[in-house]
């Protein structure tokens, strides 16, 4: 059918062409061209529509992988924030940890005073200090660290008491071993260490390697 209208048409336009009539001639070659310029439109909207069908398979895509970039920016989201809660966590236990082991060392700290200061037998010190790093100083009436000019004795009473403090604040039930505690020290402060010992090392077991010029009757007894 479509073959049959074109030759009509075909025929028609060379029918008309044969008028002698310029005016219906000139239209008809207009009409010519206006239809060969459609066609050149339709062909020019089919490509076109053919781009579009391309464009919009690729906006398909590229929102697909939009999709993707966004799931993976909330992940990244999830990790940094659990990130910095694991950041600020860690510095809040770091923090604690720091408290109490400050609390720990100047709780051994004054233990170790008060019971230097019950063993020695002079009033020559005022304070015992800790640092951070558990370097001990025996502040003396002048106010300097008297700790290189102890006695042997000042010496072995200021061991003990830190030794005591150590076991007393760390809640550990070990057995203590003491080699030789009274070997170099003098009658009075034997005493204090004998009423000492009992009280700083209560509920411990303690086993003392001594001669038997230190296990004399006022220590044991």
């Amino acid at each position: 059918d479509i073959y049959e209208i074109n030759d009509r048409l075909n025929e028609i336009s060379d029918s008309i062409q044969k008028i002698e009539d310029y005016d219906i001639q000139e239209k008809e070659e207009r009409r010519k061209e206006l239809e060969s310029e459609i066609q050149d439109i339709d062909r020019e909207v089919g490509r076109l529509k053919g781009k579009e069908e391309d464009h919009e398979e690729e906006i398909e895509s590229l929102e697909e992988e939009k999709e993707k970039l966004e799931e993976k920016k909330s992940n990244q989201t999830d990790l940094q924030i659990q990130s910095e809660a694991m950041k600020k966590a860690k510095q809040l236990m770091k923090e604690v940890r720091d408290e109490i082991m400050q609390e720990i060392r100047q709780e051994i700290e004054s233990k170790t005073e008060s019971q230097f200061f019950d063993l020695i037998w002079k009033n020559d010190f005022v304070e015992v200090n800790i640092d951070e790093d558990y370097n001990i100083e025996v502040i003396n009436r002048h106010g300097n660290n008297a700790i290189n000019d102890l006695s042997a004795g000042e010496r072995q009473a200021l061991a003990l008491s830190f030794m005591a403090a150590l076991k007393r604040v760390s809640g550990y039930d070990a057995p203590v071993i003491i080699d030789t505690p009274l070997g170099r020290i003098s009658e009075e402060p034997r005493e204090n260490i004998a009423e000492g010992l009992p009280n700083y090392l209560k509920d411990t077991q303690v086993t003392l390697l001594v001669t038997n010029t230190e296990y004399d009757e006022n220590f044991s007894g």
